[in-house]
């Protein structure tokens, strides 16, 4: 199987190759969503624009990080094998939820069960996941991405501080009903967004921890399509 090594959808320094002055390495992730993937026809038709996508990007030397929703579940279903071919050409094929709610030891196994769920599906299109996203909500999704076998996860937003211990949170939280209150990149600070870090669980997930085994790839803004 193919390892879906996630592309770092960050903004990251790093040393220049040739120069000697610090370059910037840009890394874009694709959320796979949207369509109505009820009909067969459609999801071919939806693998071949994806495809179509990373032909682009291939073109000029790059490579993309596709965050997969129900087209994942779907590509399986019908067997198709376009997301397979992706992760082979080089493409992170990856997760993407957004599922937001969800609340107690239910809500926690239920997301454990959707990765799992997930991680199945892209499996059996020869992909081995270890990056998703959209996880955030007031359970503890860090030892839920751990407990499913993810190492890495995207997409914080400020709805995600629903789990952070109560002195944590920010007071901006307050206002969030709903995942699309709160939809912008938290940490706000852009210093917080330029690095990844280890995070140890979802009560302090947006502290840096020696001991963690989940990595957070903050982003740094969207694009819209």
């Amino acid at each position: 199987m193919t390892r879906a090594a996630p592309i770092l959808a960050a903004l990251l320094l790093a040393p220049g190759c040739r120069s000697g002055e610090p370059e910037v390495s840009v890394g874009f992730s694709v959320h796979l969503e949207g369509w109505d993937l009820s009909s067969d026809q459609v999801v071919r038709d939806y693998l071949r624009e994806i495809d179509a996508l990373a032909s682009l990007f291939e073109e000029r030397g790059a490579r993309l990080n596709l965050e997969g929703g129900t087209v994942v579940l779907r590509a399986a279903q019908i067997g198709d094998p376009t997301l397979g071919e992706l992760a082979r050409r080089g493409h992170a094929v990856t997760v993407h939820l957004d599922l937001g709610q969800g609340s107690g030891e239910e809500g926690y196994r239920q997301l454990v069960d959707t990765l799992l769920q997930f991680r199945e599906a892209l499996e059996d299109l020869g992909v081995h996941p270890s990056h998703a996203s959209g996880l955030c909500s007031e359970v503890d999704w860090v030892s839920a991405a751990k407990e499913a076998g993810f190492e890495t996860v995207a997409g914080a937003t400020m709805w995600c501080a629903r789990a952070l211990a109560p002195e944590l949170q920010p007071p901006e939280l307050a206002g969030c009903e709903a995942p699309a209150d709160c939809h912008w990149p938290w940490p706000e600070a852009p210093e917080r967004r330029l690095h990844p870090w280890a995070m140890h669980e979802g009560a302090d997930w947006s502290e840096p921890s020696p001991e963690g085994e989940v990595v957070m790839i903050p982003s740094a803004t969207g694009l819209d399509c």
